[in-house]
């Protein structure tokens, strides 16, 4: 079940906010808004010398920024009814730390300018593998609306989608549907033959629905394979959550090494950088 919601609002979208406060609402949630004061004076000053009314200028200026987050916190979060607090903290005070105790996380996408302290990748990667706790990305053309209706859980067997759909066994419940998807990769199927490679993949997909099905989860298996028009897992999956309606990916993150991930590109950036619809991640 799930109780406690913190949703992060540096450089989130609007369409974040107002997506994580109906979430709380449906699921009689508390939603904790997070707003990380940053120590923007340090950062300056170690390039230049900051005289005493610039500094007081930064500080006031992030001031400013934090209280107009709190403000609209406090305005959506009214008008969704739901249960709501706030919360302030600065870099020094171990941010990271306060989003242990929480069911879910939330926060805004990839932005255009990846180099945006809490728009890039390196943000969203600090959540994921920092907290251990599943983070939700709600993309920055979200529609505000309500989501996990219709559910993709994308499946290889890793410890990480293991994690991703243990984690997640409330929302699968409730759901309305749970496609449980497992793409091959054709390169890797080549070389054992798509008959033998199919049959393993076939029972794994039995293995992971009984087990759902079990669990009260309304879950059905999808097998499919990349080739040359779709080389890449990721685009497998998204290509499979439009044609089906889909409003909520879940997925484990990582399941390569990250270095990997990192150099060469790998399914968790794709789907991060480019998922119309939310993305539920545990890694």
């Amino acid at each position: 079940m799930i109780k406690d919601i913190v949703v992060c609002l540096n450089g989130a979208n609007n369409n974040v906010l107002t997506t994580a406060a109906k979430f709380a609402a449906r699921h009689k949630a508390r939603l904790r808004g997070l707003y990380m004061m940053v120590d923007s004076v340090n950062r300056y000053y170690a390039y230049e010398h900051l005289s005493a009314e610039l500094m007081q200028k930064i500080i006031a200026d992030e001031e400013a920024r934090a209280a107009k987050a709190e403000d609209k916190f406090t305005k959506v979060t009214q008008q969704m009814a739901c249960e709501a607090v706030w919360q302030c903290i600065t870099e020094d005070e171990e941010p990271i730390s306060s989003l242990f105790y929480t069911d879910l996380i939330f926060s805004g996408g990839v932005e255009d300018n990846e180099s945006e302290r809490f728009g890039g990748f390196g943000f969203i990667n600090h959540l994921l593998l920092e907290t251990g706790r599943p983070l939700v990305i709600i993309p920055k053309d979200w529609d505000d609306g309500d989501f996990g209706q219709k559910i993709m859980l994308g499946w290889n067997e890793s410890r990480e989608s293991a994690r991703a759909m243990h984690s997640t066994i409330p929302l699968l419940q409730a759901a309305d549907s749970v496609n449980v998807l497992t793409v091959s990769d054709k390169n890797g199927d080549e070389k054992d033959g798509d008959s033998k490679v199919s049959q393993s993949e076939l029972a794994k997909g039995i293995d992971i629905t009984t087990y759902l099905t079990r669990q009260g989860v309304t879950a059905k298996l999808y097998l499919e394979k990349t080739d040359e028009d779709s080389p890449n897992i990721g685009e497998v999956l998204l290509a499979h959550a439009d044609e089906n309606n889909v409003d909520l990916a879940i997925v484990g993150g990582y399941s390569h090494s990250r270095l990997r991930e990192m150099l060469f590109g790998g399914i968790t950036r794709y789907l991060i950088k480019f998922s119309p619809i939310p993305l539920l991640l545990v890694h």
